[in-house]
């Protein structure tokens, strides 16, 4: 990743929206381009919502609704470069 994606990686922010928890962590709503690939998993009768962004097979960003218990697990996986490749899972809301 170049120094431009770096710097934005892991701020995360946390707040109420319309009085649900809401959090979003690094490149949550990346530029259109083919080069992110986006994962969206909602849950109405949970009420909870998780949206991934992986760049190269790398996540890179997150943003949780509802349950943000998961928060911490992937900040440290987008610190740490998680490769897609080795986690073929993607973080599941719990």
């Amino acid at each position: 990743m170049t120094d431009r994606w770096q710097c934005m990686i892991c701020r995360y922010i946390h707040q109420l929206a319309a009085g649900v928890p809401f959090g979003a962590i690094g490149i949550a709503n990346p530029p259109p381009s083919g080069e992110w690939e986006i994962q969206v998993h909602a849950d109405l009768q949970a009420g909870t919502y998780r949206k991934t962004v992986w760049r190269e097979g790398v996540l890179v960003g997150a943003i949780l609704l509802g349950d943000l218990g998961e928060a911490p697990r992937l900040e440290q996986q987008i610190r740490q470069g998680a490769s897609n490749r080795s986690n073929p899972d993607p973080p599941v809301l719990r």
